[in-house]
């Protein structure tokens, strides 16, 4: 049996008879980058029930600042916040920039993550995973975005890393 194979056999036993709304987040701007590619096949072979949506908005969201997080909350990030509460667990998907996270990303982490005490984040369910043609598949950010959603109050402890290494499948 492939991995795909065993993966759908499980989220289809586990998950029977449940709708999950799972919001895919992108390590990427790019419509064509290969890990929003990996995210529409995710949402294509999802089992019945299970409803990936893709964010889009990156390019709406300020780069957060002090005087941005103190002030009134920008519709954009309002939006974000509305989308991970709403969701019943998170899919991020990247690869590295210069051996961390895409900008972008970690920029929406930090939004959905404040204001402290209140993170979208808290308690939320996430996927990390990442397609990559670098020989290390992505793994420094993932373990970047592991940490990050940690801190920003995501269920750590339910998170999954995986990449591709030179053709290889990596699970940690």
């Amino acid at each position: 049996m492939y991995s795909k194979q065993i993966i759908i056999w499980y989220m289809t036993s586990a998950l029977k008879d449940q709708k999950i709304k799972l919001l895919a987040i992108p390590g990427s701007l790019r419509p064509d980058s290969i890990n929003r590619s990996l995210m529409k096949a995710d949402g294509e072979i999802a089992p019945a029930g299970i409803n990936v949506q893709i964010y889009d908005d990156y390019a709406d969201l300020p780069v957060l600042t002090e005087p941005l997080d103190n002030g009134p909350e920008p519709n954009s990030v309002r939006e974000l916040r509305d989308q991970i509460r709403d969701a019943d667990a998170l899919l991020s998907a990247t690869r590295e920039r210069n051996g961390s996270i895409f900008g972008g990303l970690q920029n929406a982490i930090d939004w959905a993550s404040r204001p402290y005490g209140n993170s979208a984040l808290a308690g939320k369910t996430t996927l990390v995973a990442g397609a990559s043609p670098s020989p290390y598949g992505g793994k420094w950010a993932q373990v970047g975005i592991r940490r990050v959603l940690g801190v920003g109050a995501a269920d750590v402890d339910r998170v999954r890393t995986t990449g591709s290494s030179g053709g290889r499948a990596i699970q940690r």
